[in-house]
Parts: structure tokens; C-alpha cells; sequence
């Protein structure tokens, strides 16, 4: 079998599968979470989010925070905005995507206008996830240093896979809807510089084209042999170096959900290592936090 073939394989098959209790607790979890950040960060850009909403019509889907409505793919790209304005939501350390913002708005819009059961919700969560974590172990740290967002590129490719998953696709569409998912994958890092107040529609972007990517292949779409390894397919276009090994079920068989990190601080992942150490200092030591002034960086 050729890389599209084997990752085909492996999600249709962890698909099929009856979810353990754990991984559907985490799934569960990691629902519950991204809609509480939706809900924080609809209240940081609802007037202009609320713009971009008047300027289209539709009546397909929630727009969580805003109390209003919205078509099916506008509803997953506003609410995958908010998801990730506040970088509070969750995500996977080693494939570095957020996981929550990406596929969760893409599952919900569907699962709403589809109306589906919560069931089918978890198992698009799941498979998601798991698309995503092991694209993104597969083609990471190089992707990265390329200036490829993930949660952009690799979160196109989960929302797309957790849709094809909660709507029941068989095999042929999952490898029809990959195809679509890899077209459809973008992002760029320079999104977060200057100031920029971009980077969220990278992950609200991903999930608005995770639907349509999915839906093309409902519809019979087919893509090529191999969207993956071919001499043009997405690996070899996003990175030098990758690691084929774990898109295999025979490397890793494991829901790979279970991985997946919850900020306990409301801040980006790579403060909360300063930020226990300085809650710890206050309590180890006595400190009256109040009487805090100021505080110095020393580089050893």
C-alpha cells in the first residue's frame, strides 16, 4: 500500500472500532473545553467577527457565544476563530496543533445540521485528533521550520477526517475526502507577527475547510492514487524530512487523543512551565505576592 493507503487504513480501522471508556472521556473533555474557549473568545472579537457574519446569509448552524446562527461552513470558521483567539484551547505537544479549535467547530456544524447523535459527535472528535496527531508527528519539527502553520495545514486534515468519521463515511470516501483535505491545506507562521491578529483564522479556516473538503467527497469525488507520497502530495510539498513509520496501525495502535495537553493557565502552553514555578516560589517561600514589584529575567 502506498502512505495514502496506509493512513486510510489506519483511521478506518481505529474507526470501526468500539471507542474505550478513557478515550471517549477525553473526547468528552476536550468538547467541553473547546466550547468554553469558543464561548471566551466570541466575547474578545464579536464585533468583528459579527461583520464578517452580516455580510452572508444562512441558517445552517450555532455561532457558539454570539446568539446567532450562521451556513454550515461560516458557522465552523467564526466559531474555530474564537476557539483560538485567546490561545486557550488544547492541542498535541509533538505534532504542535491545536487540536480543539480545528476539528471540534467542523464536527459540531455537521453534527447539527446533520443532526447527529452525540455518538457520532465523539467518534469525530476521536478520529480527528487522530488524523491530526499523527500527520503532524509524521511531518514535524521540518514543517514547522519551513513557516508552515500547523493548526492550519494539519488541522485542515483533521477536521476533514473527523467529519468523514461522525457523518459514517466508508473507506473509499475517507481516502476521497484525504484527498480533498490535503488541497485544501494551508497556513503560514508569519500570521503571528507585527502584531497581527490573524493566527485564529488559521484554525477557523481549517475547520470551514474541513467541511467542504469532506462533503466533495460524499458528493463522489475522487482524488488521486496517492495525495500523500506522491511526487507532488502533501508530505513531500510540507517538509524535507518526515517520518512515515507513524501513519502506520502496526507502529502505533493506540487513540492518539489521549495525548492531547488541557492548559490548567490561561496562557499560551510555553509560560505554564514559569508560571507553576512562580506559583510554587510564592507558596515554598512565604511570599506575599502583593509586595511584588518587579521581576527580572537572568540567563544563566
Amino acid at each position: 500500500m502506498n502512505l495514502t493507503d496506509i493512513f486510510v487504513h489506519t483511521l478506518f480501522t481505529l474507526n470501526c472500532r468500539p471507542l474505550p471508556k478513557n478515550v471517549e472521556e477525553e473526547a468528552r473533555r476536550c468538547l467541553l473545553d473547546e466550547v468554553g474557549v469558543i464561548f471566551a473568545g466570541a466575547k474578545q472579537s464579536k464585533e468583528k467577527l459579527g461583520a464578517y457574519l452580516d455580510l452572508f446569509s444562512g441558517d445552517d448552524a450555532t455561532v457558539i457565544g454570539m446568539n446567532r446562527r450562521a451556513s454550515l461552513q461560516n458557522a465552523a470558521l467564526v466559531n474555530g476563530i474564537s476557539g483560538h483567539t485567546l490561545d486557550f484551547d488544547d492541542g498535541h505537544r509533538f505534532s504542535t496543533v491545536h487540536l480543539g479549535s480545528t476539528i471540534i467547530p467542523a464536527v459540531l456544524a455537521v453534527a447539527e445540521k446533520e443532526d447527529l447523535t452525540m455518538a457520532q459527535v465523539l467518534r469525530g472528535i476521536v478520529i480527528g485528533y487522530e488524523a491530526a496527531v499523527r500527520m503532524g508527528n509524521c511531518i514535524q519539527p521540518n514543517h514547522r521550520t519551513r513557516g508552515f502553520h500547523s493548526s492550519g495545514t494539519v488541522g485542515t486534515i483533521g477536521a476533514t477526517m473527523g467529519v468523514a468519521a461522525a457523518l459514517g463515511f466508508n473507506k473509499e470516501q475517507f481516502k476521497s475526502a484525504l484527498s480533498s483535505a490535503c488541497s485544501s491545506a494551508a497556513g503560514i507562521l508569519e500570521m503571528m507577527n507585527d502584531a497581527s491578529t490573524m493566527k485564529p483564522y488559521n484554525a477557523g479556516r481549517a475547520a470551514h475547510d474541513g467541511i467542504t473538503a469532506a462533503y466533495m467527497a460524499r458528493v463522489g469525488f475522487q482524488g488521486p492514487d496517492d495525495c500523500l507520497g506522491g511526487d507532488f502530495g502533501f508530505i513531500k510539498t510540507a517538509c524535507e524530512k518526515y517520518k512515515p513509520e507513524v501513519l502506520s496501525l502496526e507502529t502505533d495502535d493506540n487513540f492518539n487523543i489521549t495525548g492531547t495537553y488541557h492548559k490548567p493557565y490561561a496562557s499560551c502552553r510555553h509560560t505554564h512551565g514559569a508560571v507553576f514555578a512562580a506559583i510554587r516560589a510564592v507558596n515554598d517561600n512565604g511570599v506575599d505576592w502583593r509586595r511584588i514589584t518587579n521581576v527580572c529575567m537572568v540567563r544563566a
